[in-house]
């Protein structure tokens, strides 16, 4: 299998390069390699792109062309038995528990896909040993999550119904709280004001109700910090900010911390960086953003900076130092840190 990511601007180059050649019609048989599938991760503009449509066609007619648009694709919720805990979340406090953004508008419709090509939809599977063709995996026990106002009020008259205990447990816990003293009072103490939005707890691989690590802190008069990027971190922050509210924590965004290289921590990282860097084009206000990763783990970072170079304006290194006086404090995990002194590098790049 095969994985292009493809843009407008990188397009001419895909087009002359020469490395898969070996996988193309034009290669001698007796020299040629059999590519079982290829994913296409491309905008809509490229796939229709009569020249790269041409490129596809090289691959000959058993390669399968699975295509992931990246500007022009549907927006619904893709787990929806944990978009389901959220709705009923919001029952208890609509401001804490906010409503995911994840309608698709009725407008939208599929491309024209080249020959042999499949849309990429949520669910899709393809077995690579034994060799299999696309399938959608079935969950028809899945109730799809509602799109629109009317679906949402009729899904919590719903819940009401089905669970009259919780609706009035819900409605008791509101009252309650804003019967308190302090509802009313604005409070005065350090961080009170900072918002933290857990943005994946789970470990490894994402779960029914849980995507892999990453954590979103909005510090008012500093910006926003992103603890950790697994892979489905944009998806999560799409859905829950929704893409006016995603542009303005792209244009607040100070900080991206990776704790460490474990894949669950940093493989959203990638297309975060893509992403801001489009939104910051069209809007103006983003600043400079620092990215934090570990000391011996940045050699890797410059190789892949290489295609993406337009992102990277410099870089230093800085040491991590625990606070003297600090060594009453617990252990912090399976690593024994020092009890005062250097107790970790990093290196810092600012990206645009």
């Amino acid at each position: 299998m095969i994985t292009v990511n493809c843009s407008e601007a990188t397009l001419p180059s895909l087009l002359k390069t020469t490395e898969l050649d070996r996988y193309r019609s034009h290669t001698p048989s007796a020299e040629r390699k059999q590519v079982s599938a290829i994913v296409h991760r491309v905008p809509k503009a490229v796939l229709q792109d009569q020249a790269f449509q041409e490129w596809t066609e090289t691959f000959g007619p058993t390669t399968q062309h699975l295509v992931a648009l990246t500007d022009d694709y549907r927006h619904d919720a893709t787990f929806t038995s944990s978009a389901k805990n959220v709705l009923q979340l919001s029952m208890l406090d609509e401001d804490i528990f906010p409503l995911l953004h994840a309608a698709t508008p009725d407008t939208w419709t599929a491309p024209a896909l080249p020959p042999n090509a499949t849309l990429l939809q949520s669910g899709h599977q393809l077995k690579m040993q034994p060799k299999g063709q696309l399938e959608m995996l079935s969950h028809d026990r899945d109730v799809p999550y509602p799109s629109t106002p009317d679906g949402v009020e009729a899904a919590r008259q719903g819940f009401a119904k089905d669970m009259p205990e919780y609706a009035a447990e819900c409605a008791k816990a509101r009252e309650a709280v804003r019967a308190d003293p302090r509802w009313s009072v604005s409070s005065r103490d350090p961080g009170s004001d900072i918002v933290v939005t857990t943005l994946g707890t789970g470990s490894a691989i994402p779960s029914k109700y849980r995507n892999v690590s990453s954590t979103h802190l909005d510090v008012p008069g500093l910006g926003g910090i992103l603890l950790d990027c697994g892979e489905g971190t944009l998806g999560q922050l799409r859905r829950r900010y929704g893409y006016d509210g995603l542009r303005k924590v792209y244009q607040e965004l100070r900080m991206v911390f990776v704790s460490h290289m474990h894949a669950d921590h940093h493989l959203g990282l990638q297309s975060i960086l893509q992403d801001r860097f489009a939104v910051s084009r069209r809007v103006n206000g983003a600043k400079c953003l620092c990215l934090m990763v570990e000391w011996h783990h940045v050699e890797a970072v410059p190789r892949g900076a290489d295609s993406y170079r337009h992102f990277f304006i410099g870089s230093r290194t800085v040491e991590l130092r625990r606070p003297a006086g600090s060594a009453g404090q617990p252990d912090l995990g399976r690593q024994r840190l020092a009890a005062e002194g250097a107790i970790a590098w990093r290196r810092v790049f600012c990206v645009r």
